[in-house]
């Protein structure tokens, strides 16, 4: 075996690699040996070039040199990407881009010469990129790709371009006839054949490695991502010689009119890479948020396993290179990689401090370090206690460079998964110290209390503020645990999403069913924000995959925008809302059922419908507290009484109103007792009504 030897070489350039852990040792054997490797063709490839180089050509053809290195970096610019996950703590990230078609277009018209545009470019490119390198690690990496791009930019071209020339073909491309193309392709496969040479020692350190670390099994990863990030750039090569011979038959104009419509398809194919990738990391996000939340639910109470737990379901959730949890300095529930250490110390004081995630660039300084700007993005998120808002603990997150730079937005982007994770790993200790403190206690009762209190820190206990908007709500349970409950979810684009639900049955098991399901909800609305349809198919499913509690949700959700003044919503089996209107007299609709309740069928399909509201219109929502409140007589409320005290109210703001409902229903229940949770929710939208 050959890699003891390549160890004793690499630890002579990096005297490090000796004390680091085996999994990261071998990767980072393989950085310096592919580097070492990768040095003798691009020395080979660069004495070749400058002896076949005319460096008259700069000055002779300066218009048509610079047109094609102003291409090329625009080419590189819209880069595409490609992210494989190899396994459970690596990714494999390829950068790819259609400036290699652009210098292949040069060198059919001047020669080689037109490939030292790519190796200056990609050494500013390098020389830029390398002051910002974090650690030792990314240097070597970034100098591996920059000596392999070398060797693969001058030495398989060199070759094919002899070739070419071997068999006739002339500079510049004389034509676009069906021999000249012919001798272009050949010239190209050639090209593109050495170039696939040149990284099979790569591939099969790559796939020893896999092997090592993953098992045998586990090398068709390996092999699709390189197939893939070699061979995709790669189709866009033999546009070159259309590129080449429209420059020599028609000009520079046609040359470009070529280029703006390969800069489309660049884009493009930049935007799906883009699209693609956001939709990867999201749907992994809330798969493993969903596993984590199912762990923690089916865990014990104490939170004694909540290591554990992160330590099985954190890997991968986010592309992070570094990722610590904690909540204190001395109580880490996570930290990875494992020979990495965060300065907890100096950042728990400051985490304590923050009321939201904080975000970093890199280079950008972080307030609890002076010394140290060369770090990738960051993440910082405080964990907050359910009950108190007090900060507990925090998540740290510095991800890596997975073929894309991170900027603000995309950073931003991670917010809903990270406060996810911090309500999840919250929801944890907190249910750990209400555990604790109902040891104390013997009764059911005391424990049923403290459910209770368990379950109000999932109702929100503050309501967004909406302008030109008023919202009331008031949720009274029926005993100490809830059925019922409501949220408010913020979308993007200034929506808001509005939630009032009611679980069947009561007591603890239906409270545990509407933290799951409350939870579901949000994970999808954030996923669909102007679905509610397709926000309950993917809770329903979930539902029906995940519980057996042979229970069922009616819910009503709707997404308010309230510059439009619109509600799109769906029904889900809940008692229908009430809008209220004022034309010539008080009017009254119902929002109704759009689609079965949640939990029952896995083929269940909902619908959606969108209502306006104009200024002086009035939602109310409720749940099935109301109408089937009996009082002492026997008789139920029902909706007529609900309409007849809203309407009666109409005009007023929405808390008289939510005030005036409940007046009405506590007169008419009076000594009798309370069956069943109350949930009244008023939305109204300000202004004068309409006559």
């Amino acid at each position: 075996m050959m890699y003891p030897l390549l160890r004793d070489i690499a630890k002579r350039f990096w005297p490090e690699i000796a004390e680091m852990q085996k999994r990261h040792q071998i990767v980072s054997v393989g950085d310096v040996s592919i580097t070492l490797y990768g040095f003798v063709p691009s020395l080979v490839g660069l004495i070749w070039l400058t002896a076949v180089t005319d460096w008259s050509l700069f000055l002779n053809n300066w218009l048509l040199m610079s047109t094609h290195f102003v291409l090329i970096a625009i080419f590189y610019s819209i880069s595409f990407f490609l992210i494989v996950e190899l396994r459970e703590d690596r990714y494999g990230s390829s950068v790819g881009s259609f400036d290699t078609m652009v210098a292949v277009s040069g060198l059919l018209l001047v020669g080689p010469t037109a490939l030292w545009l790519m190796i200056i470019w990609h050494g500013l490119v390098l020389a830029w990129n390398w002051r910002d390198q974090p650690n030792k690690a990314s240097r070597w990496n970034q100098m591996r790709d920059a000596i392999m791009q070398i060797a693969e930019n001058t030495l398989p071209f060199l070759i094919a371009y002899t070739l070419y020339t071997a068999v006739g073909g002339t500079i510049p491309l004389p034509n676009l006839e069906l021999s000249t193309l012919w001798i272009g392709m050949i010239a190209i496969l050639v090209a593109f054949a050495i170039s696939m040479l040149l990284w099979i020692p790569y591939i099969a350190y790559a796939l020893w490695t896999q092997s090592m670390l993953a098992g045998e099994a586990q090398q068709g990863p390996i092999l699709v991502f390189f197939g893939l990030a070699r061979g995709l750039p790669a189709l866009a090569t033999p546009f070159a010689i259309l590129a080449a011979g429209l420059y020599t038959l028609y000009g520079i104009p046609a040359f470009l009119f070529l280029m703006s419509g390969i800069f489309v398809a660049a884009y493009l194919t930049r935007r799906f890479s883009q699209v693609a990738e956001s939709s990867r990391q999201q749907t992994r996000q809330i798969n493993r948020l969903e596993s984590l939340g199912r762990a923690i639910l089916n865990a014990p109470p104490d939170a004694s396993t909540l290591p554990e737990l992160l330590q099985e379901h954190a890997p991968n959730m986010f592309p992070s290179g570094n990722m610590a949890i904690w909540l204190s300095p001395e109580n880490i529930l996570y930290q990875a990689p494992d020979d990495w250490a965060l300065r907890h110390k100096e950042i728990v004081e400051w985490v304590s401090k923050l009321s939201e995630a904080q975000i970093f660039l890199p280079g950008q300084g972080r307030p609890w370090s002076d010394k140290d700007s060369k770090h990738r993005a960051v993440i910082v998120t405080p964990i907050t206690a359910h009950e108190e808002a007090e900060v507990i603990g925090g998540i740290y997150l510095e991800l890596r460079n997975l073929g894309q730079a991170w900027n603000a937005k995309s950073l931003q982007g991670l917010f809903p998964a990270v406060h996810t994770l911090s309500d999840q790993i919250a929801s944890a200790i907190n249910q750990a110290d209400n555990y604790a403190r109902a040891l104390a206690y013997e009764s059911v009762s005391q424990e049923l209390r403290l459910a209770g209190q368990i379950q109000a820190s999932f109702i929100p206990n503050e309501f967004p503020n909406v302008p030109g908007w008023q919202l009331a709500v008031t949720l009274e349970p029926a005993g100490g645990l809830s059925g019922d409950f409501f949220d408010f979810i913020p979308l993007s684009r200034g929506r808001l999403g509005i939630v009032i639900a009611d679980v069947t049955d009561h007591g603890l098991g239906a409270a545990l069913y509407m933290a799951l399901g409350r939870t579901l909800l949000r994970t999808y609305a954030f996923e669909s924000p102007a679905r509610p349809d397709i926000v309950f198919s993917e809770t329903n499913e979930r539902l029906l995959s995940d519980a057996r509690a042979n229970l069922f949700i009616t819910a009503f959700y709707g997404v308010l925008d309230p510059e439009e003044g619109t509600l799109t919503y769906s029904n889900a089996g809940h008692n229908p809302p009430f809008l209220l209107t004022s034309k010539a007299g008080a009017e009254c609709d119902s929002l109704i059922r759009t689609g079965m309740p949640i939990g029952i069928d896995t083929e269940a399909r909902w619908e959606r419908k969108t209502v306006s509201m104009e200024p002086g219109d009035t939602l109310v929502l409720y749940t099935d507290g109301i109408p089937d409140c009996q009082n002492e007589e026997g008789e139920f409320f029902d909706d007529q009484r609900l309409i007849d005290v809203a309407l009666e109210n109409l005009g007023q703001s929405a808390f008289a109103i939510q005030a005036g409902i409940l007046d009405k229903v506590h007169g008419f229940l009076g000594e009798a007792q309370q069956a069943d949770d109350i949930t009244l929710m008023v939305l109204s939208r300000e202004g004068e009504s309409r006559e």
